[in-house]
């Protein structure tokens, strides 16, 4: 058996229980979960990231994590506490985290913003629906009615030494166009369970000024759980002319102004990347470990997967977060990740939801960055005493 007599026993025994697969890595637990899951057990999920991430994010004190405010620090060692109290003590485990709705629900699109499912449903046909799901398949499937495939990868390409950089604006126009999309077009983008699909999107639309622009909150999993279909049927496609429009702000950073920003310490820069990798222990790119004096706050942390959708924590919540960070909304702050694709999130959330009137977006991020040798590198040694 998979799991040998002792761990068909243990399953057995939990069938009505969330069983929590891990080892060091995902590996071998994703290969069990697939098994596991091919033999119709539903209850069964893997550790993200593994041990090593789980110690990185949840059981390393505040006094070995990277740069830090003193309130950071003390809200940090709380939930380090609460950390130790929840694996190793005897203490009742918290409630499932609340979330929170930012749907506007306009009566009319104007700027960027998040819309309820039933929105959506109400304006079926007045709005364009872009599907940013990765996969080919996965849209083949089964969308929204009337939704146009546009994944992230569409909008990416190798710029320079940069292998994953968005398209210039007038090719992001083309595409748009080739999607039936014009300046003028009302624009609702969904995803599946990474809101960064739907953010990248509805970045890339920022920068060639579009305005009438929302993301369904919730993503597709909200949509089927308040009780709509979805359908397999290609909708049919006008091809229009896109008209690139001057953005209303600047958003956007280059390589020459973050390095500016790491050495007089200002504007701060924010990575989202996992701890892992901010730590240098995991490393995607040619090098490991952050831009000097960045700020970490994984993209994950500021949503909260259930069945019933993909959710944001409460404001509240968040804004409490970024103070703890530094970071308020009358400050202009930097995001990074490792190719600009989860920082899009983080520069949705800050800029449309929580009120932070100057945020910046790092395209090229941590795989260009760690591609400059003569660009320096932090790496945090969690061993260290």
């Amino acid at each position: 058996a998979l799991l040998g007599a002792e761990g068909e026993a243990f399953l057995a025994r939990n069938a009505t229980r969330t069983v929590v697969l891990y080892s060091n890595g995902m590996v071998h637990p994703a290969q069990a979960w697939a098994e596991l899951a091919s033999r119709g057990y539903d209850n069964v999920r893997v550790l993200e990231g593994g041990l090593g991430q789980l110690y990185a994010e949840v059981l390393t004190p505040a006094s070995l994590r990277g740069p830090i405010s003193e309130r950071g620090a003390q809200s940090a060692a709380k939930r380090f506490a609460a950390a130790l109290d929840l694996y190793f003590g005897a203490k009742t485990p918290p409630a499932e985290p609340v979330t929170r709705h930012f749907a506007t629900d306009p009566p009319r699109l104007e700027q960027p913003t998040l819309v309820s499912v039933d929105w959506v449903a109400r304006r079926r046909g007045k709005s364009v629906l872009l599907d940013a799901r990765d996969g080919d398949s996965e849209f083949a499937a089964g969308h929204l009615p009337g939704a146009r495939h546009l994944p992230v990868a569409r909008l990416r390409g190798p710029l320079g030494d940069v292998t994953d950089e968005l398209l210039a604006a007038d090719e992001l126009a083309r595409i748009l166009g080739e999607l039936g999309v014009d300046d003028e077009t009302e624009v609702v983008v969904y995803s599946g369970r990474k809101l960064e699909d739907a953010t990248q999107v509805a970045l890339a639309m920022a920068l060639v000024g579009h305005r009438r622009l929302a993301i369904m909150e919730g993503g597709l999993a909200a949509w089927t759980g308040q009780g709509h279909a979805l359908t397999s049927e290609a909708p049919r496609i006008e091809n229009l002319r896109y008209r690139v429009h001057v953005p209303d702000e600047n958003f956007t950073v280059r390589l020459e102004d973050v390095v500016r920003a790491s050495r007089v310490g200002k504007p701060p820069i924010l990575d989202v990347r996992p701890t892992t990798e901010y730590q240098g222990h995991e490393e995607r790119e040619v090098r490991g470990g952050h831009i000097p004096g960045a700020l970490s706050r994984p993209s994950t942390q500021d949503v909260v997967e259930a069945e019933d959708g993909l959710w944001l924590r409460p404001r509240d919540e968040l804004l409490a977060a970024y103070a703890e960070l530094g970071l308020t909304p009358e400050r202009s702050v930097i995001v990074s990740c490792r190719t600009g694709h989860k920082a899009s999130q983080t520069w949705f959330i800050l800029r449309y939801l929580l009120g932070f009137q100057d945020v910046r977006w790092y395209d090229g991020s941590w795989q260009e960055w760690s591609k400059h040798p003569e660009l320096p590198v932090v790496a945090v040694d969690v061993t260290q005493k």
